[in-house]
């Protein structure tokens, strides 16, 4: 079974967030840690064509160009000072994935 919790609490889980549950429940017998110990790639292999059809991007590879680079913080004139690397990422929704 997955686990997930969405904040508040108050508010019931947005429709593109509900989505991205179901791909990872849809692929739960090949991802369950119960049961299996694939690396954290290997999962999102599996989870790949669902969350793209969800309208993620997913890091391919640990190429740099295949990464998937979040900027979080910015200095004097705009300057990026810290980002992070991400699985996923939906530039509509804002949303950040790790695996």
């Amino acid at each position: 079974m997955i686990n997930w919790q969405f904040f508040p609490k108050s508010d019931a889980i947005p429709s593109h967030l509900k989505d991205v549950v179901c791909v990872f429940e849809a692929d739960e017998d090949k991802i369950s840690s119960d049961d299996n110990t694939y690396s954290s790639d290997e999962v999102l292999g599996f989870l790949r064509s669902g969350l793209e059809e969800a309208g993620y991007q997913v890091e391919k590879s640990k190429k740099k160009i295949d990464k998937i680079h979040i900027p979080v913080l910015f200095g004097r004139n705009g300057k990026l000072e810290r980002s992070f690397e991400a699985d996923a990422f939906s530039s509509e929704y804002k949303t950040v994935i790790e695996v």
